[in-house]
């Protein structure tokens, strides 16, 4: 299997219809029934670099350049250390090379998320010095 990087979101849409059917069966509670318009237009909105830009002003207070897409991580929260509150939990998290635009102290911006304590801004050549990532992969999970 080739993995290739891309930005189609009509593509990443479809691809996503057998992971949100399968979350609606197990968790009808919380998902509703794929719809491929609804699902292309939200991956249409985060796979932008001004969603980006748009996310940074909220949740760090600053303006950004956006350069390419680093890293998608698809994280399932029963196969990490945290399994045993996050079982159900499942998020892709797209990962965009940025840098501040200006003179700019990064902080809690006027919208963070709810869970958010604090805000550091990682140099690129500095992230392997950091886990920025939720938790270790557990091997016993499958």
């Amino acid at each position: 299997m080739e993995v290739v990087q891309t930005y189609d979101y009509e593509l990443i849409s479809k691809l996503n219809e057998e992971v949100q059917e399968l979350h609606r069966q197990l968790y009808p509670e919380y998902f509703k029934e794929y719809n491929y318009e609804e699902v292309k237009q939200f991956f249409k909105q985060v796979m932008t670099k001004a969603a980006v830009v748009r996310e940074c002003l909220e949740e760090i207070g600053c303006a950004v350049e956006v350069e390419d897409i680093v890293h998608i991580r698809a994280y399932t929260g029963n196969n990490h250390e945290f399994a045993e509150w996050d079982y159900d939990v499942h998020q892709v998290e797209f990962y965009f090379e940025c840098r501040l635009a200006g003179a700019q102290t990064p902080n809690n911006g006027r919208n963070p998320d709810d869970n958010q304590v604090g805000v550091e801004w990682i140099e690129i050549d500095r992230l392997h010095e950091k886990k920025f990532t939720q938790g270790t992969y557990r091997a016993d999970r499958k």
